[in-house]
Parts: C-alpha cells; sequence; structure tokens
C-alpha cells in the first residue's frame, strides 16, 4: 500500500511538473493586422506609398518596393556581378545625403579576407561602380560595419570612410580609417584616429528618436544561450506601452521610429534574408516586405 502512495505522488509530481512546463510555453501574441481591418491604418499607408518609394536588401540583392504589394524594380543583383550565388550583402547598406549613391559591402566567404567587397550603386541610373580596397597583409575590411568603431560611412554627398581592422596574436585591436571621393574609387586617403573619432562619436550617438510610445523588445530564452539555445523554445516580444504588441520566435532587430512616416520599423531574422515589419503608433502592425528595409526615397 505504502509503495502504492508513493508511486501515486511520484504520478502527480511528474503530471504537475508537465503542466508546469507547458503552461510555461508562450503562447501566440496578437496577430498582424491583414490589409481591409482597419480603414484609418490602410490609407495611412496607402498616403506614404504615393510619396516615397522603399529601398531593401535581400541576401544578395537590392530592390526598390512599393509600401504594399509585390517587390517593384531590381537594383542590383550581386550573383549577376560577381558571377556566383555564393555571395551576401554584409551589414547595412548606406545611402548617400543626397540620396543617390548606396554603400553596399558584400562577402563570398565571410572567413576570406580576400572575398571582401565594397561597391557604390547608383540608386537611380543602377550604375554599378567596385571600389578598389586597400591590400594589406594584415588588416582586414571591416565588412560588417556593426561595431561602435566600425565605418562604412558617408561624410559628405560624393565622400564616404571605411575602416579595417587588425587582432595581433597578443589580443587587442588596431584601426585604419580610410577615405574615398566620387571623383575615383580607385584611390583612398588614410585618416588618423583623431580625424574620424569625431564621426564614430557622432554615428555612435546618433539621431535615435524614441517616438511618441515606449517601445521595447523583450527576448525570451529557455537556457543559456552559450550551452543549450534552442531556437524554437526562445521568442521576442515587441512590447507597446506595457502591453505585448507582437511575439515572434524569429529574433528581433531594434526598433525604429521614422517621423516622417510617423511609423515603428523593424526586421525579423530568419535562415534566408528576413522580412521587415511596420507598426503604427498604436501598435497595429503588419508584415511588409521580404528583406532589410535600407531607406526610402521621395517619389519626386
Amino acid at each position: 500500500m505504502l509503495r502504492a502512495r508513493l508511486s501515486c505522488r511520484r504520478l502527480l509530481a511528474l503530471a504537475a511538473i508537465a503542466a508546469c512546463t507547458w503552461s510555461c510555453h508562450a503562447g501566440p501574441g496578437p496577430p498582424p493586422l491583414p490589409p481591409g481591418a482597419d480603414p484609418a491604418f490602410d490609407r495611412h499607408l496607402a498616403e506614404l506609398d504615393t510619396r516615397y518609394r522603399f529601398l531593401f536588401a535581400g541576401t544578395s540583392r537590392i530592390f526598390a518596393a512599393r509600401m504594399a504589394g509585390a517587390e517593384e524594380t531590381l537594383l542590383l543583383d550581386l550573383a549577376k556581378v560577381e558571377g556566383s550565388t555564393n555571395v551576401s550583402i554584409s551589414g547595412d547598406p548606406r545611402l548617400s545625403p543626397d540620396r543617390r549613391w548606396l554603400l553596399v559591402s558584400y562577402h563570398g566567404d565571410e572567413m576570406d579576407p580576400a572575398g571582401r567587397r565594397l561597391l557604390v550603386l547608383d540608386v537611380h541610373s543602377r550604375e554599378v561602380r567596385p571600389v578598389r580596397l586597400p591590400e594589406d597583409q594584415d588588416y582586414e575590411f571591416d565588412i560588417g560595419c556593426y561595431g561602435d568603431d566600425e565605418l562604412c560611412h558617408w561624410i559628405a554627398p560624393d565622400r564616404f570612410v571605411i575602416s579595417y581592422s587588425y587582432y595581433p596574436p597578443g589580443g587587442g585591436e588596431r584601426k585604419k580609417f580610410f577615405a574615398y571621393d566620387l571623383a575615383d574609387l580607385s584611390v583612398w586617403r588614410e585618416l588618423t584616429f583623431a580625424d574620424v573619432d569625431p564621426l564614430i562619436s557622432r554615428w555612435r550617438e546618433g539621431p535615435k528618436p524614441k517616438g511618441p510610445r515606449q517601445v521595447v523588445v523583450d527576448s525570451y530564452h529557455n537556457a543559456e544561450p552559450l550551452f543549450d539555445f534552442e531556437d524554437q523554445a526562445s521568442h521576442w516580444d515587441v512590447v507597446v506601452d506595457g502591453h505585448l504588441a507582437r511575439r515572434t520566435w524569429n529574433e528581433v532587430s531594434a526598433l525604429r521610429w521614422d517621423e516622417e512616416l510617423a511609423l515603428y520599423t523593424w526586421h525579423e531574422y530568419d535562415a534566408r534574408a528576413g522580412t521587415s515589419f511596420v507598426m503604427d503608433e498604436a501598435g497595429r502592425y503588419r508584415p511588409w516586405h521580404r528583406g532589410r528595409w535600407i531607406a526610402k526615397l521621395p517619389r519626386t
């Protein structure tokens, strides 16, 4: 009898653990707003569509698209430029201040410094201009341009700066910076850190409008990411003024508020190019396009 009671208690304990585990699994969040569900939201997006076209980056392509609907215009296909499908855009392409030129870094084999490339794309004529990069035995072109001290930015409508990094065997990091002029992309001028430090500080701080709402992205992981990370059991929540707006099982980028669009935008990563989203200040959101949104261009 005692053994039976213990066995029953074990079963109850296991059932309780299973119930708790099941309850801890995150359920779906609010769904995207389908077209036609909110006329005011639809009118706002339609009005923006008459004023702008939008640039997106896929895995190896740059294209312009409308606010809604299918892809509009292919501007760059790196597979055709390089004659290979084993090529990927690195980091975020940068639009020049006059909104004409797009600075695009890319690579074939990300671990091979010789496979790192840079080009300038005319977003109006689709002219592609390769940039001749300095050759250095130790330093490598910072193709990602994600770090605070990595540069792949415009400093004027016709000039830009890139950075190189070197990681000595004993540890640490050393940097080199090079400036280019659109008049001749085969030559460069090396800059000192004193020259680029104000630029780094400016882009590190950058204009980061928070928008009219308190919007945060919370991530939840089932275990220590370094040891037992399971993508399917981890999720990301987009929270607007304390209320859940979206829950996704794809990693979410930082949200940006665009004052002219009056929209929040973000990108969700997946095995391919991911998807960009738009959301108004009320938390109404919708998938936008495959790929990362880069910039907007006035239709005029």
